[in-house]
């Protein structure tokens, strides 16, 4: 399997309730990746909590600055696009697994910081069998819902859910 290959991509974008100091954005980062392995069952894994490589299968990473071992695929590039262009202006934080879903657990946590208004969640599969095709990033459809309703984007590919804050939903 060569590195334009992965057929998963589980991103997550956070945007912030203004402008985040550098210290927030690091400390938000690494609650997402703690939640994330906890998520899985990994948080306790004594083999990938020191093995950078098997962290690299469990943990989320951040395409512009990838780990040693994550390996940002031309799909990670062309999603990450998409989600930037999703946060505007706003210095929000993205991150990618190819190899573990998103799930509720990690978005309540996040709604647990008064920093975060609202979080994009894209489940992105594709078929093995079928070859990628750039364009189809454009025309996927959103929904939007409540930070009570987070649960609803589990299992459901290729919509990027817009999870808002109850106060933020108009």
């Amino acid at each position: 399997m060569g590195v334009k290959d992965f057929n998963d991509h589980f991103c997550i974008a956070i945007f912030p309730q203004g402008q985040w100091k550098e210290a927030t954005g690091i400390k938000l980062v690494s609650n997402v990746k703690e939640s994330f392995l906890r998520a899985g069952g990994h948080l306790d894994c004594k083999v990938c909590c020191t093995c950078s490589i098997c962290r690299s299968f469990e943990e989320m990473f951040d395409p512009r600055a990838p780990g040693k071992h994550d390996v940002v695929c031309d799909i990670c590039n062309d999603l990450y696009a998409l989600l930037r262009s999703r946060l505007g202006r706003s210095e929000g934080i993205i991150l990618f697994s190819h190899y573990t879903p998103v799930t509720h657990d990690v978005v309540d946590a996040l709604f647990k910081e008064k920093n975060v208004k609202k979080v994009f969640v894209l489940q992105f599969r594709k078929k093995r069998t079928e070859s990628y095709d750039r364009d189809k990033l454009v025309n996927l459809r959103s929904e939007i819902v409540s930070e009570e309703d987070a649960s609803t984007f589990e299992n459901k590919d290729n919509i990027i859910f817009e999870i808002r804050r109850k106060k933020y939903l108009k």
